[in-house]
């Protein structure tokens, strides 16, 4: 019996297929999440949890619409760019494609695409990522960004997946859904943002994930050790904030940036 545990112990971490997490009881082979039991061969049969070391930065991102937040994010694009001599690249929900657009600006042998669910201007293509694969053989992409779109799409693992499996470089931003603000508002009973809470008629868009700062990371840690990437992770606190969010990052950091190379 001694023995057995201790073999068990010693098993691969594992993903629970029913909640996606991977804490475990290894005597009975039940994840503490969810209580879900598996046979030995099931488990064995459940996807490996990977990990990668990464270097963790506090930068001064704060912006107030579309615009400012271009330039908010250009110093880490125009820097992965210029490392990697990217070439081309793609926006993944872009919207009005500003953000590589800028990019171009400042690196005019940039070639760029922009896919959206809604097409606005030139450079941008309509197309549904959440029906449809991302069609990176028609558009070979060295750099793939997403900003502030995996929080709004069921199928963020598959874009992720997609991304990495495509690009040499992935630069990936999404907000923190506890920052203190949202906390605050909920404690005195203010109605949430209005991509949050629960509204009176099923809206066209909101945010559908609600995660801690460190759930994000194990997220990405998983996702770069799955596909051999180094990663970097900017967390976005202007000001007295970037000292809180040592502290306390859940309620003390914006957003959060990743940074996927190849080593």
């Amino acid at each position: 019996m001694e023995f057995v545990e201790a073999r068990l112990a010693s098993l691969p971490q594992k993903i629970c297929e029913f909640c996606g997490k991977s804490s475990w009881d290894t005597k009975t082979l039940s994840c503490i999440k969810c209580k879900t039991i598996y046979s030995k061969s099931d488990f064995q049969n459940l996807s490996n949890l990977y990990t990668a070391a990464s270097s963790e930065h506090y930068v001064d991102i704060r912006y107030r619409n579309w615009f400012e937040r271009v330039e908010a994010y250009e110093g880490i694009l125009l820097d992965l760019i210029d490392r990697h001599a990217v070439t081309t690249a793609v926006d993944i929900g872009c919207g009005p494609n500003r953000l590589l657009e800028h990019c171009k600006n400042k690196r005019e042998h940039l070639s760029i695409r922009g896919y959206d669910l809604y097409t606005r201007e030139e450079n941008i293509c309509q197309h549904n990522f959440e029906k449809h694969p991302i069609p990176y053989d028609d558009f070979p992409a060295s750099l793939s960004v997403c900003s502030h779109v995996l929080e709004h799409i069921e199928n963020l693992h598959d874009i992720i997946e997609q991304m990495l499996n495509n690009s040499e470089c992935v630069f990936v931003a999404i907000p923190n859904p506890l920052f203190y603000k949202t906390l605050m508002k909920s404690s005195v009973g203010m109605e949430l943002g209005g991509l949050e809470g629960l509204p009176y008629s099923r809206p066209m868009d909101r945010h559908r994930w609600m995660y801690t700062v460190k759930e994000a990371n194990g997220l990405m840690e998983h996702m770069a050790g799955k596909h051999s990437r180094s990663l970097e992770i900017y967390y976005a606190a202007p000001n007295l904030y970037a000292l809180l969010a040592r502290v306390n990052r859940n309620l003390f950091v914006n957003e959060m940036i990743y940074v996927f190379s190849r080593h």
